[in-house]
Formats: structure tokens, C-alpha cells, sequence
């Protein structure tokens, strides 16, 4: 049973659920592309925009020093996280319908339990 989710149409992002695995098609960053076994996702999910807290006190002590710099708020970009094989991997999202990437999320951890 084959399942195909489109999360962006141009450029095409799409996930496709087999039986025994699922495959990430990107054409914007195609280093994401890839087919990965259910039997080795062992978490996954969709992470908000939110504020990286770190990075924006760097940038904040950093404008400190240096005449001219200005400080802001660095922010980080909607993504699917995803522990695969012992290894944290991250698929940062521009644009994309989120309530498939929820839907396409929700049905990989139907077939890793």
C-alpha cells in the first residue's frame, strides 16, 4: 500500500509511505532525499518557527564588541525532526502546508508502532 503526500508543488517536496519504508523527495535540497526503514525511525515530528534563545545572545554580545553590528533575533525554521538510526536529522520546511506534514507525520508513527 503506497501513499503519496505532496507538501509543496514547486519546488516539488513530497513523502511517499510504502510498506516497509517512506521516501523523502526534495527538489530544493536534494542532500534530504532519501528512503528510510520504518524499523530504524525510532522518534518523529514537526517543530514550530520559534526563537534559538543561544544564538540570539551571541549575536546580542557580539554586536557589543564590534562597532557598526547590530543585534536581532535569530530564528529558527519550521522542519520535520526525526531520530533515525540513532542520528538526529532535521528537514527544514519553506512555504509548506502544514497540516500535511502533520498528516504525513501522523501516519509514520501509525507504522513504527
Amino acid at each position: 500500500m503506497k501513499k503519496e503526500f505532496i507538501i509543496k508543488k514547486t519546488p516539488l517536496l513530497k513523502i511517499v509511505l510504502n510498506k516497509m519504508d517512506f521516501e523523502i523527495i526534495n527538489h530544493q535540497y536534494k542532500e534530504e532525499n532519501g528512503v528510510f526503514l520504518y524499523s530504524k525511525l525510532y522518534d518523529i515530528g514537526f517543530k514550530e518557527k520559534s526563537t534559538n534563545h543561544l544564538e540570539t545572545l551571541f549575536v546580542f554580545f557580539f554586536s557589543l564588541i564590534l562597532p557598526g553590528a547590530t543585534s536581532k533575533i535569530m530564528k529558527t525554521k519550521e522542519r520535520i525532526r526525526m531520530n533515525y538510526d540513532g542520528k538526529e536529522k532535521h528537514f527544514i520546511l519553506f512555504d509548506c502546508d502544514k497540516h500535511v506534514v502533520l498528516e504525513v507525520i501522523t501516519e509514520i508513527k501509525k507504522r513504527i508502532n
